[in-house]
């Protein structure tokens, strides 16, 4: 696994059954010393290299190829070159000793990219903004992948060598400075990572051993999780990014894509190592699936062991009621029909047992809302379009902000995608920087390939510069300031009726009328009561408010003359008491 320093010396270890022999090549500026490695009969490699220099760089040979470690800790000269000892001991955690993590029920994410989210995209760039989050309501950062992709920038989900962070972003140690920073704050991190497939640049992976299956997935090469090395390959990346970074979490990608023919899913595997990791530690730790339609076998409550599922049916249905034309998704989204069942049921679909996005019947078991983190706006839904735009670019940030208090008000998590809190005026465009030509060809029809309801001819280029610099996120001076007043305004609801027990499935009521394009979501307990309701219809409707009419905060159009509330197109005004008579 990856290499550990110990006052012996640095311990090497390498699964590589199919190899006879490997070779332990270290690097000493233009010379190079070869040590052989000792072969147990599992296939194992190991070797000790003792009174050796911290940073060591080094190579594996095989079959006279010089490969970087399948479980590197850092590629300072990117997916190809040697592979670096990181010296975790000399990452100085004290100051972090008394951070306990957030309560999963109080977590707000705000979803970025470490490269596009300032513009010098790095680590050390990036805490420079985090206190406008803090000033936002976030509670908690989640990082698009971090492990080492091939060339100068990336999504993330091309990663190949999982335990080293990107060399584009910084050193590991700046890795670190960025999450105690997150920690001072208040703020929990939650990096996301890839184990259904591996990157198909620099994916030296298959070279040492079955370490895939034969079902490659779309996107690359799938881990066989059915085999018990390539299991604790995983299991130990996954424990890894906990101890060795002191991430609250990790947000697993397409968790329905993971090839694992085990009778306990490693999914569920990690979610119980999570909560015993949590014991020991002594702070929050969450394993959080993305699996987009509702699979509750990951949940505690139906035999499973992770956290919380990321669930986007209420925004694909959002989306699709402001701009009917712009599908995003590749699942069906009758707009305003759909959205108020997405309300009501948490959920619109469900994966079957062969994989499939099939729709939940009405009378389905209800879905654990509370284990979902829903959002309006996130890396696919903005960036799997040809322009990359966010819902303002082909709505309103009228319309925006309505949708946004149905999302931040709703009993799910909520979560942001940067930019979204102001408006930003960029896109979010998909992005790889492959060097391999017939690769850069392929990512331009695969995004055609996968995604044919959008018609590509005059999108940038993922391969081009210019995807990539275009998404850079401007400075929040450059957005719209209402947007972001708005927003702040409804984290600081949700906290107080949190606080209040009333962001509950058995506190809510949904109520609609589709053809006015209009939704109310009233919560109420013995002691306290309080509505959202938006306006996304043409027209005026009218609206009528029991018990008291404080209003709490509104955008756009709306009037309150007694108990009467008047509401026009894209409007939405947030209180105290209860909405009837709909």
């Amino acid at each position: 696994m990856f290499p550990k320093i110990t006052p012996q010396g640095i311990q090497f270890k390498l699964w590589a059954p199919e190899a006879d022999e490997v070779v332990l090549r270290v690097y000493d500026g233009d010379t190079s010393r070869d040590f052989p490695m000792l072969r147990d009969y599992a296939g194992k490699h190991s070797y000790r290299l003792p009174n050796s220099a911290r940073e060591v760089h080094y190579h594996y040979l095989i079959n006279g190829q010089a490969l970087p470690d399948p479980a590197s800790t850092y590629q300072p000269q990117g997916v190809h070159g040697p592979s670096m000892v990181v010296d975790f001991d000399q990452h100085d955690w004290v100051d972090d000793q008394n951070w306990h993590g957030i309560p999963q029920t109080d977590l707000i994410f705000y979803e970025l990219h470490i490269g596009t989210f300032t513009a010098c995209g790095t680590y050390l760039s990036a805490i420079e903004r985090l206190d406008e989050l803090v000033d936002l309501g976030i509670t908690a950062v989640q990082i698009m992948p971090l492990p080492q992709c091939p060339g100068r920038w990336n999504w993330g989900y091309d990663s190949v060598q999982l335990f080293a962070p990107n060399n584009n972003y910084g050193s590991p140690q700046e890795l670190c400075e960025f999450i105690k920073a997150c920690h001072r704050r208040g703020l929990a991190i939650y990096l996301d990572v890839v184990y259904n497939h591996l990157g198909p640049e620099g994916n030296y992976l298959g070279q040492f051993g079955p370490y895939f299956h034969d079902k490659a997935t779309v996107w690359g090469d799938c881990p066989d999780m059915g085999r018990a090395e390539v299991r604790e390959f995983f299991i130990t990346n996954a424990r890894y990014w906990i101890e060795q970074y002191h991430f609250d979490g990790i947000r697993f990608d397409a968790i329905a894509m993971i090839y694992d023919p085990m009778p306990v899913h490693i999914m569920n595997e990690i979610g119980t190592l999570y909560r015993e990791l949590s014991q020991q530690l002594g702070r929050e730790i969450h394993a959080i699936g993305e699996s987009n339609i509702y699979q509750p076998e990951f949940l505690p409550e139906h035999g499973g062991n992770m956290h919380a599922l990321w669930s986007d049916d209420i925004g694909h249905a959002a989306e699709a009621c402001v701009a009917p034309i712009n599908k995003h998704g590749t699942r069906h989204y009758n707009g305003t029909e759909d959205l108020l069942t997405a309300l009501q049921q948490g959920c619109l679909y469900y994966r079957t047992a062969q994989g499939h996005g099939q729709r939940r019947s009405k009378d389905a078991p209800k879905v654990l809302i509370n284990r979902c983190v829903n959002q309006l706006q996130n890396h696919d839904i903005v960036g799997n379009s040809p322009s990359g735009k966010r819902i303002h670019h082909y709505a309103s940030t009228d319309a925006q902000r309505a949708l946004a208090a149905l999302i931040m008000l709703y009993p799910t998590l909520p979560m942001i995608f940067m930019g979204e809190e102001f408006s930003a005026n960029t896109p979010f465009l998909f992005f790889t920087d492959f060097e391999c030509a017939e690769l850069r060809t392929a990512v331009e029809l695969g995004r055609a390939r996968e995604f044919p309801q959008h018609s590509w001819e005059a999108a940038i280029s993922p391969t081009s510069p210019e995807a990539f610099y275009q998404s850079k996120l401007p400075a929040q001076a450059d957005g719209e300031y209402s947007s972001l007043e708005w927003y702040g305004a409804l984290l600081r609801e949700r906290k107080k009726w949190n606080a209040l027990e009333l962001l509950q499935r058995e506190h809510m009521e949904v109520l609609g009328v589709c053809e006015q394009g209009l939704y109310v979501l009233n919560y109420s307990s013995s002691d306290h009561s309080r509505f959202v309701a938006v306006k996304l219809g043409t027209g005026c409707s009218t609206l009528s408010i029991s018990a008291s009419k404080q209003i709490h905060c509104q955008s756009g159009m709306v009037s309150l003359q007694q108990n009467q509330l008047s509401m026009t197109e894209n409007s939405c005004i947030i209180g105290s008491g209860l909405i009837e008579g709909l």
